[in-house]
Protein backbone atom coordinates (compact mmCIF):
# COMPACT_ATOMS: atom_id res chain seq x y z
CA UNK A 1 0.00 0.00 0.00
CA UNK A 2 3.00 2.21 0.90
CA UNK A 3 4.65 1.71 -2.12
CA UNK A 4 1.45 2.36 -4.39
CA UNK A 5 0.76 5.47 -2.03
CA UNK A 6 4.16 6.82 -3.19
CA UNK A 7 3.84 6.49 -6.72
CA UNK A 8 0.38 7.82 -7.10
CA UNK A 9 1.96 10.77 -5.35
CA UNK A 10 5.02 10.79 -7.82
CA UNK A 11 2.58 10.71 -10.72
CA UNK A 12 0.83 13.81 -9.11
CA UNK A 13 4.66 15.48 -8.35
CA UNK A 14 5.49 14.97 -12.24
CA UNK A 15 4.00 17.81 -13.18
CA UNK A 16 3.26 19.71 -9.80
CA UNK A 17 6.77 20.37 -9.07
CA UNK A 18 8.09 21.49 -12.67
CA UNK A 19 4.68 24.16 -12.55
CA UNK A 20 5.78 25.28 -9.18
CA UNK A 21 9.81 25.93 -9.47
CA UNK A 22 8.93 27.80 -13.22
CA UNK A 23 6.19 29.70 -10.89
CA UNK A 24 8.72 30.13 -8.34
CA UNK A 25 11.41 31.54 -10.37
CA UNK A 26 9.22 33.54 -12.07
CA UNK A 27 8.65 35.06 -8.87
CA UNK A 28 11.83 35.50 -7.13
CA UNK A 29 12.62 37.74 -10.20
CA UNK A 30 9.52 39.98 -10.73
CA UNK A 31 8.12 39.46 -7.39
CA UNK A 32 4.95 39.64 -8.60
CA UNK A 33 1.88 36.54 -8.46
CA UNK A 34 2.04 35.22 -12.11
CA UNK A 35 -1.26 34.39 -12.26
CA UNK A 36 -1.19 33.90 -16.15
CA UNK A 37 1.36 30.52 -15.12
CA UNK A 38 -1.68 28.52 -15.17
CA UNK A 39 -3.16 29.61 -18.20
CA UNK A 40 0.82 28.57 -19.78
CA UNK A 41 0.26 25.75 -18.48
CA UNK A 42 -3.19 25.18 -20.54
CA UNK A 43 -1.30 26.22 -23.57
CA UNK A 44 0.86 23.49 -23.40
CA UNK A 45 -1.68 20.68 -22.72
CA UNK A 46 -3.65 21.80 -26.04
CA UNK A 47 -0.88 22.52 -28.23
CA UNK A 48 0.18 18.96 -27.45
CA UNK A 49 -3.17 17.66 -28.33
CA UNK A 50 -3.91 19.80 -31.32
CA UNK A 51 -0.40 18.77 -32.46
CA UNK A 52 -1.36 15.00 -31.84
CA UNK A 53 -4.83 14.27 -32.78
CA UNK A 54 -5.69 17.44 -35.07
CA UNK A 55 -2.43 17.27 -37.39
CA UNK A 56 -1.11 14.23 -36.72
CA UNK A 57 1.95 15.00 -35.92
CA UNK A 58 4.32 12.66 -34.07
CA UNK A 59 3.97 12.75 -30.77
CA UNK A 60 7.65 13.31 -29.70
CA UNK A 61 7.61 16.30 -32.09
CA UNK A 62 4.28 17.48 -31.25
CA UNK A 63 5.23 17.64 -27.08
CA UNK A 64 8.71 19.24 -28.48
CA UNK A 65 6.28 22.06 -30.75
CA UNK A 66 4.16 22.40 -27.43
CA UNK A 67 7.27 22.99 -25.00
CA UNK A 68 7.57 26.17 -27.81
CA UNK A 69 4.40 27.50 -28.06
CA UNK A 70 4.42 27.64 -23.83
CA UNK A 71 7.75 29.38 -24.42
CA UNK A 72 6.51 31.76 -27.20
CA UNK A 73 3.32 32.73 -24.80
CA UNK A 74 5.49 33.23 -21.92
CA UNK A 75 8.08 35.73 -23.65
CA UNK A 76 4.67 37.10 -25.22
CA UNK A 77 4.03 38.06 -21.73
CA UNK A 78 6.72 39.28 -20.67
CA UNK A 79 7.19 41.88 -23.83
CA UNK A 80 3.43 43.11 -24.11
CA UNK A 81 2.28 42.53 -20.52
CA UNK A 82 4.69 43.18 -17.60
CA UNK A 83 7.84 44.75 -19.32
CA UNK A 84 5.47 48.07 -20.07
CA UNK A 85 3.76 47.61 -16.55
CA UNK A 86 7.54 47.48 -15.04
CA UNK A 87 9.09 50.27 -17.25
CA UNK A 88 5.72 52.56 -16.17
CA UNK A 89 6.64 51.51 -12.31
CA UNK A 90 3.32 49.36 -11.74
CA UNK A 91 2.85 48.17 -8.31
CA UNK A 92 2.15 44.53 -7.47
CA UNK A 93 -1.33 45.03 -7.77
CA UNK A 94 -1.84 46.29 -11.08
CA UNK A 95 0.30 43.68 -11.97
CA UNK A 96 -1.55 41.11 -10.17
CA UNK A 97 -4.60 42.28 -12.11
CA UNK A 98 -2.53 41.87 -15.50
CA UNK A 99 -1.88 38.73 -15.18
CA UNK A 100 -5.40 38.03 -14.15
CA UNK A 101 -6.63 39.36 -17.16
CA UNK A 102 -4.24 37.57 -19.11
CA UNK A 103 -5.09 34.30 -17.60
CA UNK A 104 -8.90 35.05 -18.60
CA UNK A 105 -8.06 35.79 -21.85
CA UNK A 106 -6.28 32.85 -22.96
CA UNK A 107 -8.59 30.60 -21.13
CA UNK A 108 -11.64 31.73 -23.05
CA UNK A 109 -9.47 31.80 -26.30
CA UNK A 110 -8.86 28.58 -26.05
CA UNK A 111 -12.16 27.61 -25.16
CA UNK A 112 -13.82 29.90 -28.54
CA UNK A 113 -11.19 27.55 -29.94
CA UNK A 114 -11.51 24.13 -28.91
CA UNK A 115 -15.04 23.89 -26.79
CA UNK A 116 -15.55 23.71 -22.68
CA UNK A 117 -15.61 20.25 -22.94
CA UNK A 118 -12.67 17.54 -21.98
CA UNK A 119 -9.95 16.06 -24.08
CA UNK A 120 -7.72 14.01 -23.59
CA UNK A 121 -4.16 12.78 -25.42
CA UNK A 122 -4.44 8.86 -26.31
CA UNK A 123 -1.63 7.38 -26.83
CA UNK A 124 -0.68 4.02 -27.11
CA UNK A 125 2.50 2.98 -25.50
CA UNK A 126 4.86 -0.07 -26.24
CA UNK A 127 5.33 -0.45 -22.49
CA UNK A 128 1.75 -1.32 -20.92
CA UNK A 129 2.67 -1.15 -17.43
CA UNK A 130 5.43 -1.52 -15.06
CA UNK A 131 5.90 -2.32 -11.43
CA UNK A 132 8.30 -0.89 -8.69
CA UNK A 133 8.66 -2.35 -5.37
CA UNK A 134 4.78 -3.41 -5.81
CA UNK A 135 3.90 0.05 -7.21
CA UNK A 136 2.21 -0.71 -10.37
CA UNK A 137 2.27 2.17 -13.28
CA UNK A 138 1.55 2.81 -16.85
CA UNK A 139 4.52 2.78 -19.16
CA UNK A 140 3.67 6.73 -20.03
CA UNK A 141 3.30 7.34 -16.12
CA UNK A 142 6.79 6.34 -15.58
CA UNK A 143 8.38 8.24 -18.40
CA UNK A 144 6.76 11.58 -17.34
CA UNK A 145 8.09 10.75 -13.74
CA UNK A 146 11.32 10.12 -15.20
CA UNK A 147 11.44 13.26 -17.44
CA UNK A 148 10.14 15.61 -14.89
CA UNK A 149 12.92 14.70 -12.77
CA UNK A 150 15.45 15.07 -15.54
CA UNK A 151 14.03 18.61 -16.69
CA UNK A 152 14.13 19.24 -13.16
CA UNK A 153 17.80 18.61 -12.20
CA UNK A 154 18.77 20.24 -15.38
CA UNK A 155 16.97 23.51 -13.89
CA UNK A 156 19.13 23.22 -10.62
CA UNK A 157 22.06 22.74 -12.54
CA UNK A 158 21.51 25.82 -14.69
CA UNK A 159 20.89 28.02 -12.05
CA UNK A 160 24.07 26.70 -10.26
CA UNK A 161 26.41 26.87 -12.35
CA UNK A 162 25.88 29.40 -15.51
CA UNK A 163 26.00 33.11 -15.24
CA UNK A 164 22.10 33.17 -16.34
CA UNK A 165 21.35 31.25 -12.91
CA UNK A 166 23.96 33.49 -11.01
CA UNK A 167 22.41 36.63 -12.26
CA UNK A 168 19.61 35.59 -11.76
CA UNK A 169 19.92 35.18 -8.25
CA UNK A 170 20.99 38.47 -8.25
CA UNK A 171 17.99 40.39 -9.64
CA UNK A 172 16.06 38.19 -7.15
CA UNK A 173 18.24 39.08 -4.11
CA UNK A 174 18.48 42.82 -4.97
CA UNK A 175 16.97 43.81 -8.27
CA UNK A 176 18.58 47.72 -7.55
CA UNK A 177 21.96 46.33 -6.95
CA UNK A 178 21.99 44.24 -9.61
CA UNK A 179 21.36 47.03 -12.23
CA UNK A 180 24.34 49.14 -10.62
CA UNK A 181 27.01 46.61 -11.34
CA UNK A 182 25.90 45.64 -14.85
CA UNK A 183 23.23 42.89 -15.42
CA UNK A 184 20.58 43.54 -17.97
CA UNK A 185 17.07 43.17 -15.76
CA UNK A 186 14.91 43.17 -18.77
CA UNK A 187 16.83 40.56 -20.33
CA UNK A 188 16.84 38.30 -17.14
CA UNK A 189 12.84 38.69 -16.58
CA UNK A 190 12.36 37.73 -20.25
CA UNK A 191 14.76 34.66 -19.97
CA UNK A 192 13.37 33.86 -16.85
CA UNK A 193 9.43 34.07 -17.57
CA UNK A 194 11.22 31.68 -20.92
CA UNK A 195 12.31 29.34 -18.55
CA UNK A 196 9.40 28.95 -16.19
CA UNK A 197 7.12 28.76 -19.48
CA UNK A 198 8.72 26.38 -20.41
CA UNK A 199 8.63 24.03 -17.47
CA UNK A 200 4.79 25.05 -17.35
CA UNK A 201 4.27 23.97 -20.77
CA UNK A 202 5.75 20.32 -20.07
CA UNK A 203 3.55 20.10 -16.96
CA UNK A 204 0.63 20.77 -18.78
CA UNK A 205 1.59 18.22 -21.34
CA UNK A 206 1.90 15.37 -18.77
CA UNK A 207 -1.00 16.96 -17.60
CA UNK A 208 -2.75 15.76 -20.81
CA UNK A 209 -1.45 13.12 -20.97
CA UNK A 210 -2.38 11.69 -17.33
CA UNK A 211 -5.63 13.40 -16.81
CA UNK A 212 -7.46 15.69 -19.58
CA UNK A 213 -7.03 18.17 -21.55
CA UNK A 214 -9.73 21.58 -20.64
CA UNK A 215 -9.23 25.22 -20.86
CA UNK A 216 -10.01 25.64 -17.24
CA UNK A 217 -7.26 22.97 -16.44
CA UNK A 218 -4.82 25.03 -15.18
CA UNK A 219 -6.51 26.31 -11.99
CA UNK A 220 -6.31 24.09 -9.29
CA UNK A 221 -2.53 22.95 -10.36
CA UNK A 222 -1.82 26.76 -9.84
CA UNK A 223 -3.01 26.93 -6.76
CA UNK A 224 -1.24 23.85 -5.81
CA UNK A 225 1.83 25.17 -6.90
CA UNK A 226 1.71 28.59 -5.09
CA UNK A 227 1.16 26.20 -1.63
CA UNK A 228 4.19 24.54 -2.88
CA UNK A 229 6.06 27.51 -3.41
CA UNK A 230 5.15 28.79 0.10
CA UNK A 231 5.91 25.88 2.06
CA UNK A 232 9.05 25.13 0.51
CA UNK A 233 10.52 28.42 0.71
CA UNK A 234 10.06 31.24 -1.84
CA UNK A 235 13.59 31.32 -3.98
CA UNK A 236 14.32 28.15 -2.79
CA UNK A 237 13.91 25.27 -5.92
CA UNK A 238 15.06 22.19 -3.97
CA UNK A 239 12.60 23.08 -1.12
CA UNK A 240 9.76 23.74 -3.16
CA UNK A 241 10.82 20.48 -5.49
CA UNK A 242 10.45 19.03 -2.36
CA UNK A 243 7.03 20.33 -0.91
CA UNK A 244 5.77 19.47 -4.33
CA UNK A 245 6.13 15.80 -2.93
CA UNK A 246 5.04 16.36 0.49
CA UNK A 247 1.61 17.74 -0.92
CA UNK A 248 1.41 15.19 -3.62
CA UNK A 249 1.89 12.32 -0.70
CA UNK A 250 -0.76 14.24 1.47
CA UNK A 251 -3.16 13.87 -1.15
CA UNK A 252 -2.71 10.65 -1.45
CA UNK A 253 -2.97 9.68 2.08
CA UNK A 254 -6.21 11.74 2.51
CA UNK A 255 -7.90 10.13 -0.67
CA UNK A 256 -7.11 6.54 0.75
CA UNK A 257 -8.17 7.03 4.23
CA UNK A 258 -10.88 9.87 4.10
CA UNK A 259 -12.10 11.01 0.62
CA UNK A 260 -10.72 12.89 -2.41
CA UNK A 261 -13.31 15.83 -1.39
CA UNK A 262 -11.00 16.47 1.33
CA UNK A 263 -8.00 16.84 -0.36
CA UNK A 264 -8.17 20.32 -1.15
CA UNK A 265 -9.51 21.63 2.35
CA UNK A 266 -6.47 19.91 4.92
CA UNK A 267 -3.87 21.06 2.05
CA UNK A 268 -4.97 25.00 2.68
CA UNK A 269 -5.64 23.85 6.11
CA UNK A 270 -1.35 23.36 6.81
CA UNK A 271 -0.85 25.90 4.57
CA UNK A 272 -2.51 28.69 6.50
CA UNK A 273 -1.06 26.92 10.15
CA UNK A 274 2.15 27.26 8.09
CA UNK A 275 2.12 31.06 7.26
CA UNK A 276 0.76 31.49 10.98
CA UNK A 277 4.06 29.58 12.65
CA UNK A 278 7.01 29.56 9.47
CA UNK A 279 6.13 32.11 7.05
CA UNK A 280 9.51 31.90 5.44
CA UNK A 281 8.59 28.25 4.69
CA UNK A 282 10.09 24.61 5.75
CA UNK A 283 13.62 25.95 3.63
CA UNK A 284 14.43 27.91 6.84
CA UNK A 285 15.14 30.96 4.83
CA UNK A 286 14.11 34.27 4.88
CA UNK A 287 11.07 35.00 1.83
CA UNK A 288 13.07 38.15 0.98
CA UNK A 289 16.12 36.01 0.31
CA UNK A 290 16.83 33.45 -2.71
CA UNK A 291 18.11 30.20 -1.84
CA UNK A 292 19.75 27.55 -3.26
Amino acid sequence: MISQLVANALITWSYLALLSVGFGLIYACGRFFHFAHGAVFTVGGYAAFCLVHTLGVPPLVAFGAALVAAAFVGALLEQCVYRPLRNRGASDLAMLIASMGAYIAIQHSLALAFGEDTKRIDLRSSISSVSVLGARLTGGQAIAIVTAAAALCAVLAILDVTRFGKALRAVANDSDLARVVGIDRARIHLLVGVLGSVLAGLAGVIFALDVKVAPSMGMNPLLLCVVAVIVGGIGSPVGTIGSSFLICLLQQVIVWFLSSEWQDAIVYAILLVLLIVKPEGLARRRVRRWAV
